[in-house]
């Protein structure tokens, strides 16, 4: 009898205010389908895009004009997820200007996306024409290697043209093919004609690098020749005792200078000059005889040393 009276009194219930249960239903269904038929809520994005410059000649340059733009973009957020800036065209047309101008940016998006704005929007900026001028190129190391002499033997090519606005342009001194010093002698490289292939820089009258410039060629091959680090030394020349009837007189020069390493250099601490042996079998006179100097191996004398000797007749013993 109460299970009886309980669904009796939920029939009731359901058949009260039956019109707004129904329209629960249907909103209800309603939700449900919108849920089910839209792809997404709407998301907005900003993006850094580079800038197109169209409608220059190949001897003109934009001035004034920003690397890249903020473009502002909204879609569905899903799409938007996938959104970057390789998806966005941002362009600035300036065909047949001459001079100043301000110019509107115009920036494109694919399908199903919308472009809300472009920071700049506008452009104020100017054309200007592109000049070339020859320079010589000099070669210039960066860094020394250590415990070695480098010389510059030659560069090609030896001419490059720098190429840009005129009060660039007039900026440039010179091109300099800049090598790595640290990169010659590597495993024993010590010769005659070792190359490098340098990159070309222009630079102005106080060697700093002029930027907004194009140098063509951009490289050069440079050619060395690389030994071994001979520093300069000048010492006193003493006399060694001439040969059995040879008399010295005047001795010049009284001082040399010498070649070499550092190292061989600090260990000399004079130079030994002889009157060769055979010097002793000329007839008797006066002569100028150009002395033996005695130095280690791996060191140079710059100058001769001369003497003249007076040569008094070889005396033989029985």
């Amino acid at each position: 009898m109460t299970s009886r009276r309980a669904w009796r009194l939920a029939w009731l219930r359901l058949r009260s205010d039956w019109p707004a249960k129904v329209a629960a239903v249907l909103a209800a269904l309603v939700l449900w389908w919108v849920a089910s038929n839209t792809t997404g809520l709407t998301a907005q994005r900003s993006l850094l895009v580079d800038l197109e410059v169209v409608g220059m000649d190949v001897d003109e340059v934009a001035v004034g004009v920003p690397l890249r733009v903020e473009v502002v973009v909204t879609g569905p957020s899903e799409r938007m997820s996938r959104l970057s800036a390789d998806d966005v065209d941002a362009t600035l047309d300036v065909t047949d200007v001459d001079g100043a101008f301000e110019r509107a940016i115009e920036a494109r998006v694919p399908q199903t996306l919308r472009v809300v704005g472009v920071v700049p929007a506008e452009v104020i900026g100017r054309i200007e024409a592109v000049r070339g001028a020859e320079f010589p190129v000099d070669a210039t190391l960066r860094g020394q290697p250590v415990g070695l002499q480098v010389d510059v033997r030659s560069v090609e090519p030896s001419i490059a043209v720098v190429e840009a606005r005129d009060p660039i342009l007039a900026e440039v001194a010179s091109v300099m093919a800049v090598v790595d010093g640290a990169t010659l002698g590597e495993e024993g490289e010590v010769a005659v004609g070792v190359e490098r292939v340098a990159p070309l820089v222009a630079v102005d009258a106080d060697g700093r690098p002029v930027t907004e410039v194009r140098v063509v060629p951009s490289e050069s091959r440079v050619t060395f020749d690389v030994e071994p680090l001979r520093a300069a030394r000048t010492l006193d020349v003493r006399l060694a005792s001439p040969p059995t009837g040879v008399v010295v007189g005047r001795l010049e020069p009284t001082r040399v200078t010498l070649l070499g390493s550092p190292e061989d250099l600090d260990a000399i601490d004079v130079v030994t000059a002889s009157v060769p042996e055979e010097t002793r079998l000329l007839p008797p006179g006066e002569y100028a005889v150009a002395l033996d100097v005695a130095v280690p191996p791996g060191i140079a004398v710059v100058e001769p040393v001369n003497a003249t000797v007076t040569v008094n007749g070889a005396t033989d013993t029985p």
